[in-house]
């Protein structure tokens, strides 16, 4: 009985063993396991920190782009903007046009069909953006569409000027040529002295008109290409006087008083003397043109904080409100007819607005229709050598 009892024991002890052995497998394996579901854990945290930071530096590069990106998945829905097209979405105001736009270019790309649309937004300010649709595809599988909406604004303008520049540069020498060879066809034949004397000096004066366009566009060109201008430094009383003493006997013949105020002495800046000197003859001699007899013009140099101010104010015929922001433009004129009869090329304005720009400053302008100009060109006083 004894016996049987040690062996029951023994048995039970072996059985007691081999459980707890099973148990310290068991919670080795289950550790294994967990230090695995950890790891795997880990690796889809750090995944996915990833995919966010390269998702961030995506929308980053898109929201750097000067230019609006929208994308919409196979059924149209957005699923990716940057600043600008979100902008563009919300369609506030004037953008409204843009957005329906925008919703009908990508409407057309979704079908797997590029699409491109422009809007003319008349402003103020005046507007030209461009809408572009493409399909995004991989083989056998439709994914959406990208739209890019560009501000066009300027590159529309450069082309409108380019294409006046042209038409019109074309037809101020036409113009004058054409009417050298009337006058020369009319000379023939043509015996009694004072009408050839007539037609000749029409001739010659024609001849000056084709000369006076060309010289202007070399000058327009030459302050083009120069870019920053010869550094010298420019008394500015000497220049104001210089600029009134060319234009004395040209006022004098309206019986227009040209009116310097004192400036102060020694003022000076830095820059080109004979480019300022052009600037500032083209503002004088465009306000004698301009002005009617007895009327005054003002020239003087106002001191500011930072610039100084070369000031050119007469009381001449104004410039329409409509006319302001292309009056510095190649051969732009608000009244052709006159400007040919004055003389004028249509280019002078545009050299002033070149010369003050190669001296770091800008051209500015107040005008009324009717009551005259104040062109300003405002130059920093303080230009390194």
């Amino acid at each position: 009985m004894t016996i049987g009892l040690a062996l029951l024991a023994l048995g039970l002890l072996v059985g007691l063993v081999v459980l707890i052995a099973k148990i310290r497998v068991k919670k080795v394996s289950v550790a294994q396991e967990h230090v695995k579901l950890q790891l795997a854990i880990d690796n889809l945290a750090q995944q996915l920190h990833d995919a966010h930071l390269s998702f961030r530096r995506g929308q980053a590069a898109l929201d750097s782009l000067a230019i609006g990106v929208v994308t919409t998945d196979a059924r149209g829905s957005v699923c990716l903007t940057n600043d600008i097209g979100q902008t563009y979405l919300e369609g506030r105001r004037a953008d409204a046009l843009v957005e329906k736009a925008l919703s009908e270019a990508l409407s057309i790309a979704n079908n797997g069909i590029e699409a491109t649309k422009t809007v003319s937004l008349t402003g103020p300010p005046s507007k030209v953006i461009e809408v572009k649709a493409i399909p995004i595809s991989e083989p056998e599988l439709e994914i959406g569409a990208v739209a890019l909406i560009e501000d066009q604004t300027a590159t529309s303008r450069i082309d409108r000027v380019r294409r006046d520049f042209i038409a019109n540069l074309t037809h101020e020498l036409r113009t004058p040529i054409a009417a050298i060879g009337l006058l020369a066809e009319t000379l023939r034949g043509e015996e009694e002295q004072v009408v050839l004397d007539s037609l000749t000096q029409k001739i010659v004066n024609e001849t000056d008109r084709v000369d006076q366009i060309i010289d202007d566009l070399l000058e327009l060109s030459r302050v083009e290409l120069d870019g920053s201008p010869r550094r010298e430094p420019v008394d500015v009383r000497l220049l104001l006087s210089s600029v009134e003493d060319q234009h004395r006997f040209k006022a004098n013949s309206k019986n227009i008083q040209i009116e310097k105020t004192d400036t102060e002495a020694g003022l000076k800046l830095m820059g080109d003397t004979g480019q300022l000197n052009r600037a500032l003859s083209n503002l004088v001699d465009n306000s004698i043109k301009y002005s009617d007899e007895n009327s005054i013009i003002h020239l003087e140099a106002v001191r500011g904080k930072t610039h100084i101010d070369l000031v050119v104010k007469d009381q001449g015929i104004g410039i329409p409100k409509a006319d302001l922001d292309r009056i510095f433009e190649r051969f732009y004129r608000v009244d052709k007819a006159r400007s040919r009869a004055t003389g004028g090329t249509g280019l002078g304005l545009s050299i002033v607005r070149h010369v003050a720009a190669n001296h770091g400053g800008e051209i500015l302008l107040q005008s009324r229709e009717g009551e005259g100009s104040k062109f300003t060109i405002r130059l920093p006083e303080d230009l390194e050598e």
